[in-house]
């Protein structure tokens, strides 16, 4: 369980910071930067989870990089949210008004201040729905890394099933758990979506 939520914060923390980051990399006027991002978003997001976890985890030692299974399955969960969190946040950043940065440099606001007191704020707010689906996805998608012997609930459950036979107890009581995870952090990022988010 505690590797469980680990791995969920971490994955939430870590794709949203480099997300943001790469988002307004995207909105950027260089042309190498921006296609760059864009090849990277459409092959974290046309290929299956399960696919870069394997890749990471199998095909990097064969080069020299040798990394532990969780650190793998937590790159693999951040490298595969980011991609569908930079879309969220650019267009986001792109639903602001131009006016409101017209106004800032009216007032004689740097292109760096004008981005985190202006433009910013707004659009997390208007990220926030959509954010809210991708750090639940964050969550039910830690599952996947059992498939490199990460100790999270779905490997643990596997293991007692396989020395006890307890299918139906076992995986009743994960179904369950993750129920009651999925809820709590959706009725949690709910709240914050209600207390911040707005309507242009």
């Amino acid at each position: 369980m505690l590797n469980t939520l680990y791995l969920t914060f971490l994955g939430i923390l870590l794709s949203s910071v480099l997300g943001l980051t790469c988002a307004v990399l995207r909105t950027s006027k260089n042309i190498v930067v921006r296609t760059l991002l864009a090849i990277y978003v459409e092959i974290f997001r046309n290929t299956p989870i399960v696919a870069q976890i394997f890749y990471l985890y199998f095909v990097l030692p064969t080069v020299g990089i040798k990394i532990s299974a969780f650190n793998c399955g937590l790159i693999a969960l951040v490298l595969h949210f980011n991609a569908y969190n930079i879309d969220v946040f650019r267009s986001g950043l792109e639903a602001v008004p131009a006016g409101l940065e017209e106004a800032g440099k009216a007032l004689g606001l740097a292109g760096f201040q004008r981005l985190t007191f202006i433009i910013m704020p707004i659009a997390l707010r208007v990220c926030l729905p959509a954010l809210v689906n991708n750090y639940v996805a964050v969550l039910k998608n830690t599952a996947y890394v059992s498939i490199i012997g990460v100790m999270e609930l779905t490997f643990v459950a596997g293991a007692i099933v396989a020395d006890d036979f307890t299918f139906m107890e076992m995986y009743s009581t994960i179904s369950l758990l993750y129920i009651l995870l999925v809820f709590g952090l959706t009725w949690s990022l709910r709240l914050v979506e209600k207390r911040y988010a707005i309507e242009l």
